[in-house]
């Protein structure tokens, strides 16, 4: 019961917010912001090798009771040493995203309607840390043994939800005890693409923060991320936060399920 007034007040406030926007716009194009952000970027120890340096502008707009945001963001990573080493993960790019919020209360992004049937709430979690490990044991994770270090268990799921709280999918789990340089070059990776997914998921934890204290909730669902979305100001910013981290994080997600998958049960060497 409380969850569910948590939620409604939580909507209320994103939409006053929205109204609070649009109100005595006189054009289509209701409202425009630049703004920018920098990222830490994490080694597999957790050591900070460079940052993630994002500058975004948001374009609102509203036609036919349709309100419309269109997120432009340029992304670009410095690492402090050893940039040929991270940038297979780490790729300068740019993307585009626009978000609809039609009259009937339906989100679609880039055309395609938001499932917000599920009403996804935030959750928190921690990793145990081994010997040599990384990543998150319920996403994508690696890790070796204090008595074989050479011998490492990675496993992972191809996806999870939006906040990253829990994989999602068949799990496997595969043993690596790299003696081939391939096999070497294919845990390296795999290890990257965990520590990717770990980074993720500290991206949205710490937008959350903001966006929580940004509209005033307590309990924060995928329908108030996605609503909060719909705007220009400091919410909209912290929302996209987690929005481009939960992709970033499924992304990098199946690129490490797709190296478990070249591996076969048993020890791979």
């Amino acid at each position: 019961m409380k969850a569910g007034l948590f939620k409604v007040m939580s909507l209320v406030l994103v939409f006053c917010i929205m109204l609070s926007q649009v109100a005595n716009a006189a054009t289509d194009t209701l409202k425009e912001s630049l703004t920018s952000y920098q990222l830490p970027v994490r080694d597999l120890n957790g050591n900070v090798i460079g940052t993630q340096n994002t500058t975004l502008r948001l374009e609102l707009s509203k036609e036919k009771n349709v309100e419309t945001v269109t997120m432009f963001d340029e992304t670009t990573y410095n690492f402090f040493k050893d940039e040929d080493v991270y940038k297979k993960v780490y790729k300068n790019g740019s993307r585009v995203t626009k978000l609809e919020k039609q009259a009937n209360g339906e989100f679609f992004i880039n055309g395609s309607k938001v499932n917000l049937t599920i009403n996804e709430t935030k959750a928190s979690g921690a990793s145990p840390r081994a010997v040599d490990s990384g990543g998150k044991e319920w996403l994508t994770y690696y890790t070796n043994f204090s008595d074989n270090p050479d011998l490492y268990e990675c496993l992972g799921y191809p996806s999870a939800n939006n906040f990253l709280d829990y994989g999602t999918g068949t799990k496997l789990d595969r043993f690596v005890k790299p003696i081939a340089p391939y096999t070497m070059y294919k845990l390296n990776d795999f290890k990257m693409y965990a520590n990717s997914v770990a980074n993720a998921r500290s991206n949205i934890n710490t937008a959350s923060v903001t966006l929580t204290a940004a509209i005033g909730t307590l309990v924060l669902t995928w329908e108030t991320v996605i609503g909060a979305m719909v705007g220009t100001g400091g919410a909209a910013v912290a929302a996209y936060q987690i929005y481009v981290a939960s992709q970033d994080g499924k992304d990098a997600m199946a690129s490490a399920y797709n190296v478990l998958k070249g591996w076969q049960p048993g020890v791979n060497t």
